[in-house]
């Protein structure tokens, strides 16, 4: 994957053909990467939580779920 957009999504196939996909199509049916695994990646996570929760207390509940969390770093 090249780069994700608001409309479209930019990806190169494994024969190193670039094509622009529409999100909309891609939203329909399942994309499969074919790229190099590697050890390292980033994610993205959004988090909601109630307004009545302390911040010590989202603090601990976040805490408690990153050390349970196999596939982060701590270094």
């Amino acid at each position: 994957m090249q780069e994700i957009g608001w409309r479209t999504t930019r990806l190169v196939t494994r024969d190193s053909t670039y094509v622009i996909v529409p999100n909309s199509q891609i939203s329909r049916q399942r994309i499969t990467n074919f790229s190099a695994p590697r050890p390292e990646y980033r994610d993205h996570v959004e988090l909601t939580l109630p307004v009545t929760l302390s911040v010590a207390e989202a603090r601990g509940l976040i805490g408690a779920a990153l050390e349970g969390a196999e596939t982060i770093r701590t270094h």
